[in-house]
């Protein structure tokens, strides 16, 4: 074979493994751009199904919060703080002669259990028959059952930190009520009642207990 056709053969073989080696290289930099740019593309996919995923869980969180129910016991009382039991009340239950002496209210029910309430808030006043003492009347007027219902257990709570006082709840008078034992004046009886929105307070010698028991059977 001629010296040229052998240079030839070499030449075109030489030349095809070039260009495949070239080939080669230009695949597998566009191979590995395309990977990166699909991890790239899966990163940015995962980063925003996490984002969604986090904020979607902070919306739930945020409504689970504001759906917790609150009790507001501010403002509670009704604005016009009128006393329930007057001359009319005494008179319907046959008190003779009856007449009342309104009071300040001192902050503390009873003289010993303090209490959130203005004075003006708090209609307090002595009863008489004539000249003889009935007893105190304390009244507290709310705007829903609920804000009774809650002032009657802090009330009941407040009386039972007391060391002096034992507290007896046996609802004797209207729809609940506590009795409290005050070893300081044992020949006085301390009652709390709640009717219906309202809760009284009633202090008063052990001989007015059919007086007062009239008067709540009056309110019911």
């Amino acid at each position: 074979m001629p010296k040229f056709t052998w240079i030839t053969i070499f030449l075109s073989v030489f030349i095809t493994i070039a260009i495949v080696e070239v080939v080669m290289n230009e695949y597998s930099v566009s191979g590995s751009d395309s990977k990166t740019e699909q991890e790239d593309l899966n990163i940015e996919k995962e980063t925003e199904i996490t984002e969604n995923v986090t904020e979607s869980k902070i919306n739930q969180t945020e409504v689970k919060t504001t759906s917790v129910p609150k009790i507001n016991t501010e403002n509670a009382l009704v604005l016009d703080q009128k006393a329930k039991i007057d001359e009319t009340v005494l008179t319907s239950i046959k008190i003779d002669k009856p007449s009342i002496k309104k009071i300040d209210f001192n902050g503390k029910l009873f003289d010993f259990i303090p209490v959130e309430y203005k004075n003006e808030e708090v209609p307090t006043q002595n009863i008489f028959s004539g000249e003889s003492f009935i007893g105190t009347d304390y009244e507290f007027h709310f705007k829903t059952p609920i804000d009774a219902e809650t002032a009657y257990a802090k009330l009941k709570n407040s009386a039972n930190t007391i060391d002096f006082v034992e507290v007896n709840e046996n609802n004797a008078f209207g729809e609940k009520s506590f009795y409290m034992n005050n070893q300081n004046k044992q020949n006085t009886v301390f009652v709390i009642v709640k009717i219906n929105t309202d809760i009284y307070g009633f202090q008063y010698p052990h001989s007015s207990h059919s007086i007062f028991k009239s008067i709540v059977k009056y309110l019911e």
